[in-house]
């Protein structure tokens, strides 16, 4: 892969390393989650990030696809999302990354977090079938490294 040094940038966001993650952003990045509002530059790319964190335990991105196209990077994954009840949900998501050969300049991710913040006070929820009780099978049916624990 040409821009591999991407990568860095969900290494970074796995560590929760606010750092490393704003150091590889443009001063006029510009990154779009979900359905949310676009974050505009670092400052606001710190600020919402680090309040994210907050609202989780852990994650991971186990990347599975990655293709480029010029100055864009396309990454598949399937999130590992500790909710802060200690339940792990796993997320599909896309990411596509745009750069200029050294730093990322626009990011979008397309992924539904809905069982992330999902209630569980009743027992029932209309997320469950996001709930992997064997994670171990999940990942192994992605053709993903076996981890039974997130880092």
């Amino acid at each position: 892969m040409k821009n591999a040094w991407v990568l860095e940038r969900f290494a970074a966001v796995d560590r929760k390393d606010i750092d490393g993650f704003i150091d590889m952003l443009s001063h006029d990045h510009q990154f779009i989650f979900g359905a949310r509002p676009p974050v505009v530059g670092k400052d606001d790319a710190r600020t919402v990030v680090n309040h994210f964190w907050t609202m989780i335990g852990r994650l991971r991105h186990n990347i599975w696809r990655v293709r480029e196209a010029g100055d864009i990077v396309y990454v598949e994954a399937l999130i590992e999302y500790e909710r802060l009840d200690g339940k792990v949900v796993l997320v599909p998501c896309c990411d596509v990354v745009r750069h200029n050969g050294r730093e990322l300049v626009e990011q979008r991710a397309y992924l539904d977090q809905a069982a992330i913040f999902a209630d569980l006070s009743s027992g029932e929820h209309s997320y469950k079938d996001h709930w992997i009780d064997d994670i171990p099978a999940a990942r192994a049916a992605l053709g993903l490294a076996p981890q039974s624990e997130l880092p």
